[in-house]
């Protein structure tokens, strides 16, 4: 007989309920299977009662509790997470998360919609409707967490299947007052769920733009509210951003020590330690820029052949527990203003920059010169929290690592 493991999640179903109780289901470890890590399944990514690295259920909680406060009774927030991008045919790339809808569920799987819906002044309700179970397409496409861990895992009130939306959504839009949301997105998709969300499904039910214009509800934005709750970081936040920090200032200072033929050689070699010590992969497209390329800001062909003794700027960083952030992405959220006072717990990016046109009114020796030295920086109480130390930037210890280079 399979051992039996408890899935253990603080549960608090209302935000006027106070403290987290613990609900417990018993499920043979065999059959413990879901579409993201967890604890129960990987032990060596996260800690328990960890929804994704670093973060638990309970925090979870609060930021779904943090942004019902912001609305008003007889209000719905609408998020959707993203669906799955194919390059050609049948050939997808790999998924990753809507940030706003990763941020408020902890949910990493496609095809899914998460409701927020204040009901009064002191109580709310989580609605999480995703991909249910389906033995045929695992097989295939990997497992599924499914309806059950919806509310079992991940704490959600009222839960669905996706498929259900047309039937579901306009029961809650209808007695709602406002609706905050970002929906409908301009996105095609093959996916029905996804074309429904994005209003481009006009001969099965119109889409959810049609919902809410059947029910005349009161559209407004909900990012500006999101972006509020989303920078200031949480103390959770700020370990795994040093984490991220941290690694990714060591694999910059490793490729200092190296000589490389190519552009792409120096991209791999960062590819390949941005995939180290538990974390996920570089954050973003990164920048390997030989020469004159690196006045492009955003230059990401990295297909240069490399001069002997031209520099070469970098624009890289590690992601860890599946945030697109790293070493010299850390900025605030879109939307808010350049004019607001930085307070304790925002993280900006530091980045003083020169760049030469590879012109005669210039220098000759300075002509092509592209250069940035980007920090991510916390801002604390009293001093700067810098949280890519690792990577080395003043010229004496630059030097020092070049004296001991290896040709790659």
């Amino acid at each position: 007989m399979s051992p039996c493991l408890r899935l253990l999640r603080p549960t608090a179903k209302v935000s006027s309920r106070c403290g987290a109780t613990r609900r417990f289901l018993s499920v043979p470890a065999a059959e413990l299977r879901f579409g993201q890590p967890l604890h129960e399944t990987h032990p060596h990514l996260l800690k328990a009662g960890e929804v994704t690295p670093g973060i638990t259920a309970l925090e979870y909680f609060e930021r779904r509790s943090k942004l019902a406060k912001e609305l008003p009774p007889n209000s719905i927030a609408v998020l959707a997470a993203n669906d799955l991008k194919y390059a050609s045919g049948a050939v997808f790339y790999k998924f990753h998360q809507d940030p706003d809808f990763r941020y408020l569920t902890g949910f990493l799987e496609q095809d899914a919609l998460a409701i927020i819906e204040k009901t009064d002044e002191h109580e709310h309700a989580f609605h999480l409707y995703v991909r249910p179970k389906d033995a045929r397409r695992e097989a295939w496409e990997g497992p599924r967490s499914g309806v059950e861990a919806a509310e079992d895992v991940f704490n959600a009130d009222i839960t669905g299947s996706i498929d259900d939306l047309p039937k579901i959504l306009p029961e809650i839009v209808k007695r709602s007052k406002t609706v905050y949301t970002d929906l409908p997105q301009n996105r095609i998709s093959k996916n029905f769920a996804s074309r429904y969300l994005a209003a481009a499904e006009p001969a099965r039910t119109g889409g959810i733009a049609k919902v809410f214009r059947d029910n005349e509800a009161s559209i407004r934005p909900l990012r500006p509210l999101l972006n509020e709750l989303r920078v200031i970081k949480s103390e959770a936040e700020i370990v795994n951003m040093r984490r991220a920090g941290q690694h990714s200032g060591r694999a910059i200072t490793d490729a200092m020590r190296q000589s490389f033929s190519y552009e792409k050689d120096l991209d791999s070699f960062l590819d390949y330690w941005f995939k180290q010590d538990l974390c996920d992969g570089p954050a973003y497209v990164p920048v390997v820029a030989g020469g004159i390329n690196a006045n492009t800001i955003h230059y990401v062909s990295n297909d240069m052949a490399l001069k002997p003794d031209e520099l070469v700027l970098v624009d890289a960083g590690a992601s860890y527990g599946r945030v697109r952030h790293g070493t010299l992405r850390a900025r605030g959220s879109p939307g808010l203003s350049r004019s607001r006072l930085l307070e304790k717990g925002m993280v900006v990016t530091v980045e003083p920059g020169i760049y030469v046109p590879d012109d005669e009114k210039w220098p000759k020796w300075a002509r092509g010169i592209g250069m940035r030295i980007e920090d991510s920086v916390m801002v604390d109480e009293e001093s700067p929290y810098v949280l890519t130390t690792e990577a080395v930037k003043e010229i004496v210890d630059i030097e020092a690592l070049r004296g001991s280079e290896t040709k790659l």
